[in-house]
């Protein structure tokens, strides 16, 4: 769910490679929650829980509403 102008830039190969590690400190992942961070008419940004059985990561994405649909715009900042 990528917006048209990140989806020219990124490739789902890609986007596994720079997660994994990330990731990887959270063992087998047996859920994933969203919640609002801020919210306006076109933009907004939407915070994603991670949990699995050896820890959590919550990651902040940027979104944009393209025909009338919500779309990733901003990946996280990775440490």
């Amino acid at each position: 769910m990528l917006s048209a102008q990140r989806s020219r830039a990124e490739q789902a190969q890609t986007l596994e490679l720079r997660f994994a590690p990330l990731l990887a400190g959270t063992g087998t992942v047996n859920r994933v929650a969203a919640e609002p961070v801020w919210m306006d008419l076109e933009r907004s940004t939407a915070r994603a829980i991670v949990r699995g059985d050896r820890g959590e990561v919550r990651l902040e994405f940027g979104l944009v509403r393209e025909r009338g649909l919500w779309k990733i715009e901003t990946l996280p900042r990775l440490p």
